[in-house]
């Protein structure tokens, strides 16, 4: 499948809410989506064939950090590599405007995601008790840093 990755915009985000309904317990909302395309930080990535966005990275770029704050991947489109293509833009695009550092939640029972972020180099930095809800689970604090 060729896909090809652009800024979030306001045409995507019928997909963009199916896709996050689909993927999280306590999903977020169509003004929090809103924000991140007016903060225009986040990005979503397509399929060529049909335009049609099949996941999402959403995130803030604080001085020389990046914070990676939502990431999707439609199901049906998973175990692809799309997820890891999406971090890994995200990490190459925000090197550009000089971050050196990245960080992220996740949850600690999603082994598949924390796989994922392991495999790209991200480290595991930290635990925040019961910081998820719908159901309840600690967050993983990770964190990936570039080498000068």
């Amino acid at each position: 499948m060729v896909t090809v990755i652009k800024k979030m915009k306001y045409e995507d985000l019928d997909f963009i809410i199916e896709i996050e309904n689909n993927a999280f317990s306590n999903p977020w909302t169509l003004t929090m989506f809103r924000e991140e395309i007016n903060k225009q930080q986040s990005y979503v990535i397509k399929s060529t064939k049909t335009d049609l966005v099949i996941g999402y990275i959403c995130g803030r770029k604080i001085l020389d950090e990046y914070h990676i704050t939502n990431l999707a991947v439609s199901q049906e489109f998973q175990r692809r590599g799309l997820g890891t293509r999406l971090v890994k833009y995200i990490i190459g695009k925000m090197k550009l405007r000089n971050c050196r550092e990245f960080y992220l939640e996740v949850r600690k029972n999603n082994l598949r995601a924390l796989r994922m972020y392991l495999k790209i180099g991200f480290m595991i930095v930290g635990v925040r008790k019961e910081y998820y809800s719908e159901p309840v689970d600690d967050a993983i604090i990770m964190k990936y840093e570039i080498e000068n």
